[in-house]
């Protein structure tokens, strides 16, 4: 059950109810990572009782590669391109390395207008549910027609969902189509979300530190919690300064922290390798007047590996 969510739920409701009466539309959600985008799509998923669904994860290491995206989405209905206008069908083919290329590549509006007119065709037979997670990762030249085609979207039945994060210098706002951003659970959505997860029971006083602190995050709620132990779970034990996090909460902060300009990635190194807690320190340090190392004295508090973000930890014990 997807707690607190109740007019994300209701806008997916409208489109699917839409789509099966030949109507389209297209919605995007944005925010951070963890709060919830990914399971409204799976939700979209599970209630699109009749309809075709096609799927695209955007992939970082292929943001460079043009129509990646297009291609992961739309494959499944290659067997149908020939059934379009022959300038649109020879531009999807050029697209997807079906035909030879010509010197300027394929021509970006005919793709997409196969891209709108190979839905339409699909639609025919039956509803179209596009859903397309991790939008902010997808190479430019899908999310260009991807774009293109849910702004043209009318009476075809196709019902378009995007799922984006939040990034620096990318907020997947498109103008021309709806969206919701997402925020954290309010402390009564929180709440149930814990009591729903929970195999032995929260200390009500728990529970309102960790919705706090974790700012109403639903993966954060869901992964900190069983890490805390019986003794902190039950409030006997008071929890700690920083909060356990699993590997996927690792990933998805470090994915985070890699979008950021170098400086501001550096300055995190220093923060997180500080224990004096003065804030002239920590700014001496980042530029440049102090060693890292001084501020290192017992990095075991805060799990020194050997590296920061996959590259060699300029922050020594």
């Amino acid at each position: 059950m997807l707690h607190g969510r109740a007019a994300e739920l209701a806008a997916i409701e409208r489109l699917l109810v839409s789509a099966s009466h030949q109507q389209s539309g297209a919605l995007i959600f944005t925010g951070e990572a963890g709060i919830g985008k990914t399971a409204l799509l799976a939700h979209a998923a599970q209630h699109a009782n009749g309809m075709q669904v096609l799927r695209v994860v955007g992939v970082e290491s292929e943001a460079e590669l043009a129509f990646a995206g297009l291609h992961q989405l739309l494959w499944p209905l290659h067997d149908d391109i020939e059934r379009l206008p022959s300038p649109q069908a020879d531009a999807l083919r050029v697209a997807f390395g079906l035909a030879a290329a010509p010197a300027d590549g394929p021509n970006p509006f005919l793709v997409a207008l196969a891209t709108l007119s190979l839905l339409a065709e699909a639609a025919e037979e039956r509803p179209v549910l596009c859903l397309v997670d991790d939008a902010h990762w997808l190479d430019g030249s899908s999310a260009d027609a991807l774009l293109f085609v849910a702004r043209r979207l009318q009476a075809e039945g196709v019902a378009m969902l995007f799922a984006a994060r939040e990034t620096e210098g990318n907020l997947f706002f498109p103008p021309g189509v709806p969206g919701h951003r997402l925020s954290g659970l309010n402390p009564h959505a929180a709440a149930a979300l814990l009591g729903d997860i929970s195999a032995e029971p929260l200390a009500p006083d728990v529970v309102q530190e960790l919705i706090v602190r974790l700012g109403g995050n639903p993966l954060a709620l869901v992964e900190v919690s069983p890490l805390l132990g019986s003794a902190r779970r039950a409030g006997a034990e008071p929890l700690p300064d920083t909060l356990p996090l699993s590997v996927v909460m690792l990933r998805a902060f470090v994915t985070r922290v890699r979008q950021l300009p170098r400086p501001t990635q550096t300055l995190l190194e220093v923060v997180a390798a500080d224990d004096t807690g003065e804030l002239a320190a920590v700014l001496r340090c980042w530029a440049g007047s102090t060693s890292v190392t001084r501020l290192c004295r017992r990095p075991r508090m805060w799990g020194c590996s050997g590296s920061v973000m996959g590259e060699s930890c300029s922050i020594t014990p």
